[in-house]
């Protein structure tokens, strides 16, 4: 199949690319992004979206890195394609100890990229033009390093920012041939990077000699010991969502959220931990210990991810936790990285969230895989399947359907009211969707905390408001402000429980399915 078709045929599959947002687009100028760019110029206005170029000069390669500005500014300016570029100073990327050149200059770009976005305001998205080939480099890099079967799923299609933005690769499935070959039909020479080609680097040793040399000495023919890594990666990615799908739907049955802190003893010394924590998450030890230890580990991890410890979460920390349940002895507790804590109280596991509070989607840094990185999903397919009356609960709030699933509802739902509330239905009682209008948006909804330009259209009013401006006028304590839980869709806040609601998707006379959020 033509590239460009395979390439539409994915982002339409996977729903990469909404209609009528930006795609923010990483043109470095070498042919994987300069193939991309080609790609989506030609696809804008079929798919309906509009295409941004950014570009960072990290000033490593001194000319050559000016050239590549260069070559970019003029193949955006010669296809009418607005790009933003960022210059960066001596020794910018030497300033994040710690990381090495690489580590620090893709945290610049993605910050960058991000940046962007904001700046063109509607729904953005990221693209990046990482390949197949990539991918298998990541993989075996990730082998070598001893990884567990979530790391060998690879690269993901489709991952979501530390500030809530969708990162997609619409190229991860083609391979670096095709791509060549794309930009050689067209006529296109892009620029090389001449780092890619010194084996200085590890994922440069991947490429030019580890993946290479398997292929010689196994009698593969060339590129094969990619294909069969990116085998391997595809069916570890088929096992991580079924763990994924698995340990989500234990979060959401047994987990509850708590701020009722219990005393426990740190390595430190016994001491009351309401001086160091806001809020917590439980669960029964006896549940815990009853698990598989595969889906006890990932359970673990998931629940820290879902209250804002997404990274350095190692294997010494599993296994002290491990540790701590078999002994089971109330007050004793386990230090985790960045202030987080596990501690045993009673017949409870507790999740401790340090002080700041529950930062569930909070601005921390997302981990590649699952699509809501700290968010906590709620499946709209799975809402749907609810029979009228039926509710399921997540995380304090409550789902509940009127008018599916054929039966009809038990009353006109435009007259159905919230169960409390004041004149203009902002602030109690629950909060009504049109399910039917809400189901063509968006496949799934986010409780989560709030993100940098978050925004709402409050019921009674005109326009939109900024989240933050709200919990000013509403005089929220600063310190509670990161502790409270919105639902939102993928591209806006529905509702500030018990401050503000959303007027998107309010019921009328013609709802005929009607979706009902309360508190617990």
């Amino acid at each position: 199949m033509e590239l460009r078709n395979y390439v539409k045929d994915l982002i339409g599959e996977y729903s990469l690319i909404p209609e009528n947002s930006v795609v923010v687009l990483g043109l470095s100028g070498g042919p994987d992004s300069v193939c991309l760019f080609y790609l989506l110029n030609s696809l804008k206005g079929e798919l309906g979206f509009e295409l941004v170029c950014a570009h960072v000069n990290h000033g490593l390669r001194g000319e050559e890195s000016d050239s590549d500005e260069g070559y970019v500014r003029e193949l955006c300016k010669e296809n009418g394609v607005p790009l933003e570029v960022v210059v960066l100073g001596a020794g910018e990327l030497e300033d994040k100890k710690g990381l090495t050149v690489e580590e620090a200059a893709r945290i610049v770009r993605y910050d960058f990229f991000e940046d962007v976005c904001a700046k063109y305001g509607r729904v953005a998205v990221i693209a990046v033009a990482h390949n197949s080939d990539d991918n298998a480099e990541t993989v075996m890099m990730r082998i070598l390093r001893g990884t567990g079967v979530d790391g060998l799923s690879g690269i993901p299609l489709r991952r979501v920012s530390e500030r809530g933005t969708d990162i997609v690769r619409p190229l991860l499935r083609t391979d670096r041939t095709s791509i060549e070959q794309y930009l050689s039909n067209l006529g296109i020479t892009a620029k090389i990077d001449s780092t890619n080609l010194e084996k200085d680097y590890g994922r440069n040793k991947i490429r030019l000699a580890v993946l290479p040399m398997l292929d010689r000495e196994f009698s593969y023919q060339p590129g094969t010991a990619k294909k069969q890594l990116g085998r391997l990666s595809a069916n570890a990615a088929t096992d991580k969502d079924y763990f994924d799908v698995l340990t989500d739907g234990l979060i959401a049955e047994h987990f509850t959220l708590d701020n009722r802190l219990p005393r426990f003893a740190r390595n430190d010394g016994d001491r009351d931990c309401t001086n160091e924590a806001s809020l917590c998450v439980k669960v029964k030890v006896d549940f815990l210990v009853s698990l598989h230890p595969a889906v006890r580990h990932r359970l673990i991890v998931k629940a820290f991810s879902l209250v804002g410890l997404k990274q350095d979460i190692e294997a010494v920390h599993i296994r002290a936790i491990e540790r701590l349940l078999e002994d089971s002895g109330t007050g004793k507790s386990v230090n985790l990285p960045h202030g987080f804590g596990f501690a045993i109280s009673y017949d409870d596991a507790v999740f401790l969230v340090p002080e700041g509070g529950l930062r569930v989607g909070a601005r921390n840094d997302s981990t590649d895989g699952a699509r809501g990185g700290g968010d906590f999903e709620v499946s709209l397919y799975e809402i749907a399947s609810l029979c009228d009356g039926e509710s399921v609960e997540y995380l304090g709030f409550s789902f509940s359907m009127v008018g599916t699933q054929g039966r009809p509802p038990r009353r006109p739902l435009a007259d159905t009211p919230p169960k409390k509330g004041n004149k203009d239905g902002n602030t109690e009682g629950d909060l009504l969707l049109d399910f039917d209008l809400l189901k063509a948006k968006a496949d799934f909804l986010l409780i989560r905390s709030r993100r940098d330009g978050d925004r709402i259209a409050p019921t009674g009013m005109s326009g939109t408001k900024k989240i933050q401006d709200l919990f000013v006028d509403l005089k929220v304590d600063r310190h509670e402000r990161d502790t409270i839980l919105l639902l939102a869709t993928p591209t806006e806040v529905l509702w500030v429980p018990e401050k503000r609601k959303s007027r998107s998707f309010a019921p009328t006379q013609e709802t005929t399915s009607l979706l009902a959020v309360s508190l617990v």
